[in-house]
C-alpha cells in the first residue's frame, strides 16, 4: 500500500502543504505591510519637511514685516520729534 492509497497520510501531506503555503501567505503579507508602512513614513516625512519649510518661509516673513514695522516707527517718532522740536524753537513772529 502506497501512500497515496493512505487517507490519513494524504491528509496529513494536504495540511502540511496548506501551512506552508499559509505560512508563505502570512510572511508576504507581512512584507506588504511592512513595505506601506514605509510608504506612509515617507509620506509623513515629506509632509513634515513641506510643513518645516512653510513655518520657515513664514517666521521670515514675519521677521520682514517686524523689521519694516520698527523701521516705520522710527522713523515716524524721528519726524515727530523734529516737528516738536520745530515747535520748541517757537515762531520767532510770535
Amino acid at each position: 500500500m502506497s501512500d497515496n492509497d493512505d487517507p490519513q497520510a494524504e491528509s496529513e501531506a494536504l495540511e502540511t502543504r496548506t501551512r506552508e503555503i499559509l505560512a508563505r501567505y502570512t510572511d508576504r503579507e507581512l512584507v506588504v505591510q511592512r513595505w506601506l508602512a514605509e510608504v506612509e513614513a515617507m509620506k509623513l516625512r515629506d509632509q513634515a519637511g513641506r510643513a518645516q519649510r512653510r513655518a520657515d518661509a513664514l517666521a521670515a516673513e514675519v521677521e520682514c514685516r517686524e523689521l519694516e514695522l520698527d523701521a516705520f516707527v522710527t522713523s515716524s517718532v524721528d519726524e515727530f520729534l523734529a516737528a516738536l522740536s520745530e515747535l520748541d524753537r517757537g515762531d520767532p513772529d510770535d
